[in-house]
């Protein structure tokens, strides 16, 4: 059955700085489900602080100076930019993640900066000659243990080779086998958690210098 761990904001902001992506560099996540890494990188392009539009508990408290806090929000409204430097794509082959990201970037007022499709991921081509690719593929869980779920994963790293070599590729999954199974060696091994979840983020610095002899994966 397939595992609900979504990710969170704050797990979505860290990717991309994990991942050294910068305003300036062009940005496809091509499982994008909720679309959560696309909106936290529209965000971060456009230098919305978080919170921004929220309030907090602390503006109860009787030491609260309403006055400057309201400067500095209005100094960090000053620094926000009308538009991403750097386009930021997104896709998926189900119409309903994106619909439902769609719905929830509209909210953020940074709908019209995410790029979106609905297409299955390996029938995609790189939208520009670089940028930073981030993935995070479906995984599934069961006697066997966590597994990618997606039968087009046997054939990504392939597809990373012929159409994304200028980039720089991430893959973030449960699924500890996917470095083996997509015959790519990672330069790059990450740990983190999603939820209760043990996780790798996967780097592929140049897709393009990567050969495709099956990969054994030391965790």
């Amino acid at each position: 059955m397939s595992v609900e761990a979504p990710l969170r904001e704050n797990l979505a902001a860290g990717l991309l700085r994990l991942a050294g992506w910068a305003p300036n560099d062009v940005l496809l996540d091509p499982m994008c489900g909720s679309g959560t890494i696309p909106l936290e990188a529209a965000l971060m392009a456009r230098r919305i602080a978080p919170g921004q539009s929220r309030s907090f508990a602390f503006e109860r408290l009787l030491v609260h100076d309403a006055k400057r806090w309201g400067h500095l929000r209005e100094a960090s409204r000053l620094k926000q930019l009308a538009e991403p430097p750097a386009a930021i794509y997104a896709s998926d082959q189900d119409p309903a993640c994106g619909q439902s990201r769609t719905a929830d970037v509209s909210g953020s007022g940074v709908a019209v900066d995410i790029r979106l499709r609905q297409s299955d991921v390996l029938a995609l081509e790189a939208p520009a000659e670089q940028g930073v690719l981030i993935i995070n593929p479906p995984t599934e869980s069961g006697s066997a243990g966590r597994r990618s779920s997606m039968p087009s994963i046997l054939k990504l790293g392939d597809w990373l080779k012929q159409r994304f070599s200028g980039w720089r590729a991430y893959i973030f999954t449960a699924d500890l086998r996917v470095p083996k199974l997509i015959g790519l060696a990672p330069s790059k091994r990450i740990p983190l958690f999603n939820g209760p979840l043990e996780c790798r983020l996967y780097e592929f610095k140049s897709c393009r210098d990567r050969c495709a002899k099956r990969f054994r994966a030391q965790n």
